[in-house]
């Protein structure tokens, strides 16, 4: 019996040591993760409530300091970003509401919002199969006389990355000039190490911002828009993209789902920027409003960069980034030009192009078909590529003031909210002695019934 008993003792010991062994990592970890400032309760705090993710843009006089300045609202963590200004903080979701309705009153606070998620603009496609008709529709052939795209102009694609081995992408992705490749060394000072073909924004499974160079498509969206806009042309193979001549930056802000962050796609558009991008691609696209995405829009406008944005496949208002007035928002017709019933509409929809049943290349080193504003965004930007590659004198504004002039009207006579100034077409665009066109406000267009106003 005695010996029983001690065994019983014995079993017992064990499972309490085995406990504190399991029960120790966990709490470190959840250390690891408290800001420096942050109280031991806090981390508590955090480790049990969901978190959620606050972007700060602080006031000028509070960036030295920005630890003295976010101090009163005990993140677990925060993060500078690319975008002038702004920082990213984590805190638990039960402190959202509060923190926000402080910081409307924090004298070293400009704006604050919760980081939301956008999506993949891209429609699940039907039985409407048919072969590559997008660029035969704006007939991209007969501006291909005048210009198939010059290397030095670079459209960033921020998506889901690309397929960086398919042979029909073999030498169309943009290559960092300033990078040695593999040696580990940031050589051009960018703050990026080994950025070849790009970068990777995004954020870990704990939540912790991290970077990185490997931008491989783990989806398949991001590979086909990259397709659509610089897939070889005339190499015998596969498909022709808009501006086969042209080169893509790939930057990776969307996820193995499709997902990402607003702040993922604002760093990212500002790394476009700085790093020479002429032409941004936003195939995607969320229903909430965003400050930091609007700053980011504007950064890249007021440096000369191009920001070309799927209006969304809801059916209904336009989505964000689209939506602001410093994007070319692009809808979705079919091989009649007609507008696809999922396309987003609204004042906001400057032009319209196909997004139905859209051949392009697809991971595996294959070609395969997709539908949604997703698919229509990346023609324009192609076209844009090509009109930059004819006219490097021209600015941001007159290539976006160029593409609306000359595109096709498909609908209402002039603009309509449904494909906004009409449907593209790339050898009206490069024929850059299109100077006037007539134009047809909707009856009774003032004030906010009016469409986007002409550049």
């Amino acid at each position: 019996m005695p010996n029983r008993s001690l065994q019983s003792l014995a079993r017992i010991a064990l499972a309490a040591l085995l406990a504190v062994l399991m029960i120790h990592p966990t709490e470190a970890a959840v250390a690891t993760k408290a800001a420096p400032d942050a109280s031991s309760g806090f981390a508590t705090e955090a480790h049990l409530s969901p978190r959620a993710h606050l972007l700060v843009k602080l006031r000028p006089q509070a960036r030295t300091e920005p630890s003295r300045a976010l101090s009163p609202y005990a993140f677990e963590r925060w993060t500078p970003l690319l975008v002038p200004g702004w920082i990213r903080g984590t805190l638990p979701q039960t402190r959202l509401a509060r923190s926000m309705a402080e910081m409307a009153h924090d004298p070293n606070v400009i704006a604050a919002e919760e980081d939301h998620r956008v999506q993949t603009a891209l429609e699940p496609n039907d039985s409407h199969w048919g072969q590559q008709w997008g660029p035969t529709k704006v007939e991209a052939p007969a501006a291909w006389d005048v210009t198939t795209g010059d290397p030095s102009v670079v459209v960033a694609v921020l998506d889901t990355g690309a397929d960086v081995d398919h042979s029909d992408l073999a030498g169309q992705l943009w290559v960092n000039p300033g990078e040695v490749p593999g040696n580990g060394l940031d050589d051009d000072g960018n703050g990026h190490i080994d950025d070849i073909n790009g970068w990777r924004f995004g954020h870990d499974a704990d939540d912790n911002p991290y970077g990185s160079n490997v931008v491989d498509d783990d989806h398949g969206h991001g590979t086909h828009v990259t397709g659509i806009i610089v897939a070889r042309g005339n190499n015998g193979q596969g498909i022709a993209g808009m501006a086969w001549g042209c080169r893509v930056m790939v930057v990776k802000v969307l996820d193995h789902k499709g997902d990402g962050y607003y702040s993922e796609v604002a760093n990212g558009l500002v790394y476009a920027t700085d790093n020479g991008a002429r032409i941004a691609n936003l195939s995607l696209g969320g229903p909430e409003k965003s400050q930091i995405v609007e700053d980011a829009i504007d950064y890249a406008n007021a440096h000369d960069t191009v920001v070309i944005a799927a209006a969304g496949n809801a059916g209904s208002a336009v989505l964000y980034p689209a939506a602001y007035a410093g994007a070319v928002a692009v809808a979705a017709t079919d091989q009649d030009d007609q507008r696809l019933s999922f396309s987003c509409y609204g004042l906001e929809v400057d032009l319209a192009a196909p997004g139905s049943a859209i051949y392009s290349t697809c991971l595996g080193n294959r070609y395969c078909y997709m539908s949604g504003t997703s698919m229509a965004t990346p023609h324009v930007a192609g076209l844009a590529a090509l009109l930059r590659s004819q006219r490097p004198d021209y600015t941001g504004v007159q290539v976006t003031q160029q593409l609306r002039s000359s595109a096709q009207d498909v609908g209402s006579p002039g603009w309509d909210e449904y494909t906004g100034w009409g449907r593209i077409d790339a050898p009206r665009t490069l024929s850059v002695t299109h100077t006037s066109c007539t134009i047809y406000l909707p009856i009774g267009a003032v004030g906010q019934d009016s469409p986007r106003p002409w550049p």
